[in-house]
């Protein structure tokens, strides 16, 4: 009955989306704040979507890196639907992505952070987005290895939403990078999710976000093994569907919808 109330009462709630091969994650804050990290591979999928939960405004979008499969349904969502603030990395300005998602920003009057200005922690009512991760850009890595990492936190809970981040940079994980809840870095691919992460992060629950059958073979099976050995209860999108959590700032409920 405890966790009952938790849905029926005010509660921060977290949907990952099944939007095919790749990233989409709605937060809607206890204050009706509404968040967006990363929009899919669908030019429409996230869009209809949001429709669909009745959102027709989103206060804040993050890219957490410029790659189609994160990126490409952000730019439908800021073309048909008022959007207040835009953060992204600033990485490679020149890189296709950021141009068309930056530019549209601009014309349709959203603000637009970067680093290193949204690094450090932003409180939304009671609760709070903190940006772990990169405290400044590396030139010398890839999109993924420059990918925003973001931590959503109420009370005793917190999410932990680290990209598309690969093994090499995971080890600048620490025990701030702690959470109940984590999207499993680049959809499970044995590049990321290294012993290191595992120690750190020390999840209860852990989210693939992936499309049955997609041609990277992902969640690859020694990594879902790797979290189901550290005692995570492990839930995939292109399996159970729509990932729902909620949480108070003592509790927490997470539940699957197709």
């Amino acid at each position: 009955m405890i966790q009952e109330s938790i849905r029926t009462r005010k509660a921060l709630q977290v949907i990952f989306l099944a939007i095919g091969q790749g990233d989409s994650t709605l937060f809607r804050f206890p204050n009706g704040y509404i968040a967006i990290v990363d929009g899919g591979p669908s030019e429409e999928g996230l869009i209809r979507q949001l429709r669909r939960k009745n959102i027709s405004k989103v206060d804040l979008m993050v890219l957490s890196h410029p790659d189609l499969d994160h990126a490409l349904g952000l730019l439908y969502v800021l073309e048909q639907m008022p959007v207040q603030e835009l953060w992204h990395t600033g990485f490679s300005l020149d890189h296709p992505m950021i141009q068309r998602i930056t530019n549209l920003a601009r014309r349709q009057g959203t603000r637009i952070r970067m680093l290193p200005e949204i690094f450090g922690v932003h409180p939304i009512g009671d609760a709070a987005i903190e940006v772990l991760a990169p405290q400044k850009l590396n030139p010398n890595w890839s999109t993924n290895n420059n990918s925003i990492v973001m931590k959503i936190s109420w009370g005793q809970n917190s999410v932990l939403m680290p990209g598309d981040l690969e093994a090499a940079v995971e080890q600048q994980a620490n025990a701030q990078w702690h959470a109940q809840v984590l999207k499993v870095p680049h959809h499970g691919s044995r590049s990321s999710s290294s012993e290191h992460l595992v120690r750190q992060v020390r999840p209860s629950e852990v989210v693939f976000c992936t499309q049955p059958g997609n041609q990277f073979g992902f969640p690859h099976a020694e990594v879902v093994l790797r979290w189901k050995n550290s005692g995570a209860r492990v839930w995939d999108t292109g399996v159970n569907g729509e990932v729902r959590v909620w949480m108070s700032q003592h509790e927490m409920e997470l539940r699957s919808y197709r």
